[in-house]
């Protein structure tokens, strides 16, 4: 965020005196209108500081540096020496406003008379206040729900089974989960190996049985399209040379010695749990975290600036339209017409207008109570896109922008509040959501 510099002139004429007749008018989101009205004194004394300052570093035939006068600098550098007296002006009237403010950005000025020597000068300006926290919120007696996750036994059983999954011979119709071994018919004389394949993966294999005949196109078996694609046309005809169901198995001992590392079942499953209470803590601390903000964008009244947040929409309609619009298998006509998108789309600005507040309130908040970013986050993410570019974190460091470091800093300050308040807060579940770990 850009920040208005006073002159140390300015500065010490703000603490010596009032400086100026100033007037604040507020509009909505952080936009602030100020009139000010300055006494010949003042702008005699801010042509002083102008033709110092140019005086300091201007060259002029004849003079050495430091030298020209100043009827010199007036006659030509005439504009130079407006533009710096107009600035001086605007920083004294700025340093006259509340201390409390904070001037992200300058909008617009407008002078409302002629600026020249031993004359009174009055201007307008407009510039845009950093956004400010309008309620409090006390975290200290706060119970929030959240989704939890969780898994049991039979979950980690059921995980088992499948990994360790074996299929036998059937005679039956073909459902979802079952492994179906295909042979290419329309050859051309070419011999072709059996493709297995899982039957979800072909719709048109449901229901059929081995024995049976069935057309494909590239599309549906995209896996396997190296092997036929330019010898063989389109469509494909495949003969079901066999099906294979899911076998169900019990899970002794022996059978987990014999199919995995492990001695025992419940060894396996101990290890199993291990890693999944990682996992599902993780997901908890996320879910909270979660939790924290809607609470947070629901309940915080913030002032900001409106041209930021619509900075921040272009961004967020830009990644949710790349992210929707994308399949390149469906036209942009039939993306843009399906339901699910337009259902999304509706409620996409309050979303967004939600997302935003939440981040804005995280980090009035990290401010209020003097919460400082913990470098372990930016740390992670430098060291995660060196790896990613395959160079040290050094070089990362040296070729990220200030955009880049802002956004990062930005980053690491949100997750380090988050952290604080999580520790603070009270939760209790809301629903339970298994795990999801097949």
């Amino acid at each position: 965020m850009s920040r208005v510099r006073i002159p140390f002139p300015a500065i010490f004429l703000y603490f010596a005196r009032k400086v100026m007749e100033i007037l604040v008018k507020e509009l909505p989101d952080c936009l602030r209108k100020v009139y000010a009205y300055a006494t010949p004194e003042e702008v005699n004394r801010c042509y002083q500081y102008a033709f110092e300052a140019i005086q300091e570093n201007v060259e002029f035939p004849g003079f050495r540096k430091g030298k020209v006068p100043y009827e010199i600098i007036e006659k030509n550098f005439s504009d130079k020496l407006y533009n710096e007296v107009f600035f001086n002006l605007i920083a004294l009237a700025l340093s006259d406003i509340d201390k409390t403010r904070i001037v992200n950005e300058i909008t617009r000025v407008k002078p409302l008379s002629e600026l020249k020597r031993d004359k009174d000068f009055s201007f307008y300006l407009e510039f845009v206040e950093d956004p400010r926290l309008l309620n409090d919120i006390n975290f200290d007696n706060l119970t929030l729900e959240y989704e939890e996750y969780f898994y049991d036994e039979k979950m980690i059983k059921d995980y088992i089974s499948e990994i360790l999954k074996e299929y036998e011979e059937s005679e039956g119709k073909i459902e979802e989960k079952d492994k179906v071994s295909l042979k290419l018919v329309n050859s051309n004389g070419e011999e072709f190996d059996p493709i297995d394949i899982i039957a979800l993966e072909m719709p048109s294999l449901l229901g059929k049985k081995k024995g049976d005949e069935v057309e494909a196109s590239y599309y549906d078996i995209e896996n396997y399209l190296g092997i036929f694609f330019g010898k063989v046309k389109e469509p494909l005809k495949f003969l079901i040379v066999s099906v294979k169901k899911p076998k169900k198995q019990p899970l002794t001992d022996e059978y987990i010695a014999k199919r995995t590392s492990f001695k025992t079942l419940e060894e396996y499953k101990s290890n199993i749990a291990k890693s999944w209470d990682k996992e599902i803590e993780n997901l908890n601390n996320k879910s909270k975290r979660d939790s924290i903000r809607n609470f947070i964008a629901k309940n915080i009244k913030i002032e900001f600036s409106k041209s930021e947040f619509l900075n921040f929409l272009a961004s967020r309609f830009y990644r949710f339209f790349k992210e929707n619009l994308s399949d390149t298998s469906i036209d942009i006509k039939s993306l843009i017409d399906k339901k699910q998108l337009k259902e999304k789309y509706d409620s996409l600005l309050y979303n967004y207008y939600e997302e935003y507040l939440s981040f804005i309130g995280l980090f009035l908040i990290a401010k209020k109570l003097n919460i400082e970013a913990d470098k372990t986050y930016s740390e992670y993410i430098i060291l995660d896109k060196a790896m990613k570019q395959g160079i040290t974190a050094e070089e990362v460091k040296a070729k990220l922008t200030k955009e880049e470091k802002e956004e990062i800093e930005m980053f690491s300050l949100i997750q380090t509040v988050l952290d604080h308040l999580v520790k603070k807060i009270k939760f209790k579940p809301k629903n339970k959501i298994p795990y999801p770990s097949l």
